[in-house]
């Protein structure tokens, strides 16, 4: 909570920071993977007969709906991806720049993502892995020993702050633009005259951060917020197929690939998805719908009918 609110603050009081700050974030975290990475697999501890050895599973649960489960933290960890979408006004020449920013993104988290998944079999074999959150400070304990292991656990802690950075960045301003637009609390729209941010929406993602933290467990957190994000992800790219109908709609090359068929296959593995969620694990999924729900009933009664 202490670093949700001091990342807060700095997009609250000193905007014209907060892009240069993640941009060092980022790196520091893309230094600490890599070094992570090289070292593990140069000297560290491991053994490749790790990827032959057999793991008995002795789940309750069927595998498949073990896996379509497991793709609500794959799909957890990949989120983000799409996040410069959200300041899109912001950004030059967003037609060029914006699609290989999604592309590039995309790959270079797909590529570090398999190969830390590779490094972890790598130090542990997969049933010593079951069971365990934080998969990265067991792998480098394996690798490294328990003294650097601390380090490595650290360093990786420390990385996640350029994601808590980057969500207090855009996050508001995802609010602050559906305000503008009639699809919000009109309070949300509101920016600060001084510091020019939009400092209701920043504080108000702030404290309702801070809530979840305090009041679910860490697995629970997960599955809520996961079950939400693909829900909302599918509803996106739902709406893609309204929107080309639209007259004023301009075709660009990177949407209209193999259109409908890329579209179609995301949300049908999302409905995939959710049909194993809420019979797996129905009170996360009980709590993500009525979330949703009280939200579109602030929309209809309040929101949508408020005057211009």
């Amino acid at each position: 909570c202490g670093v949700v609110a001091a990342f807060t603050a700095l997009n609250v009081f000193n905007v014209s920071q907060v892009a240069a700050l993640q941009n060092v974030l980022t790196g520091a975290k893309l230094l600490v993977l890599l070094a992570f990475l090289i070292l593990g697999f140069a000297v560290g501890d491991g053994n490749w007969d790790h990827f032959s050895q057999v793991a008995p599973r002795d789940a309750s649960v069927s595998l498949s709906s073990q896996f379509a489960i497991s793709l609500v933290f794959i799909y957890l960890g990949y989120s983000g991806w799409n996040a410069a979408v959200y300041v899109a006004e912001e950004i030059k020449d967003p037609e060029r720049t914006l699609p290989r920013a999604l592309l590039f993104g995309t790959l270079l988290v797909a590529v570090f993502f398999i190969a830390l998944s590779c490094l972890y079999i790598y130090a542990n074999p997969l049933e010593k892995m079951a069971g365990k959150l934080a998969v990265g400070a067991t792998a480098s304990a394996a690798l490294f020993g328990p003294g650097a292991a601390g380090f490595f656990a650290a360093a990786m802690a420390a990385s996640l702050l350029a994601t808590v950075n980057a969500m207090c960045l855009i996050g508001p301003r995802v609010y602050y633009a559906m305000a503008r637009n009639r699809a919000f609390l009109a309070v949300a729209g509101k920016t600060h005259p001084k510091w020019k941010s939009p400092w209701v929406a920043v504080l108000a993602q702030g404290a309702c951060c801070c809530l979840l933290i305090l009041t679910g467990t860490f697995e629970a957190l997960l599955y809520y917020i996961g079950f939400t994000l693909n829900l909302f992800s599918a509803l996106s790219v739902l709406a893609l197929l309204k929107f080309r109908k639209r007259p004023d709609w301009k075709p660009i090359g990177w949407v209209s690939f193999a259109y409908p068929l890329i579209p179609l296959l995301y949300i049908g593995v999302n409905l995939l998805i959710f049909t194993y969620f809420v019979s797996n694990k129905p009170m996360e999924a009980m709590w993500a719908l009525l979330t949703i729900l009280a939200g579109a009933v602030a929309y209809h009664f309040h929101i949508k009918t408020r005057p211009a």
